[in-house]
């Protein structure tokens, strides 16, 4: 293998790292988006209710930010 061939798999290691931290980059920004997005469904819904989700104590989706709700979860707290 020689230096050139070297020099082109590093390139493309590179290529490919940057890739990557610019889709994870993309995916912390998308999800902080949705995030919000439910925050704001839940205080809409909650609105609409009449606050009946406070008593039913249903968790607050921004209490563990690295985790958010589940769809069933969403279906569920919606009927």
């Amino acid at each position: 293998m020689g230096a050139e061939q070297i020099n082109t798999a590093i390139r493309e290691l590179d290529r490919v790292i940057q890739e990557n931290a610019d889709t994870a980059i993309t995916s912390r920004e998308t999800s902080g988006s949705l995030m919000r997005q439910c925050r704001d469904l839940r205080d809409l819904l909650t609105t609409l209710r009449g606050d009946e989700d406070s008593k039913t104590g249903n968790p607050d989706v921004s209490s563990d930010p690295g985790r958010g709700p589940t769809r069933l979860s969403l279906v569920a707290s919606a009927g």
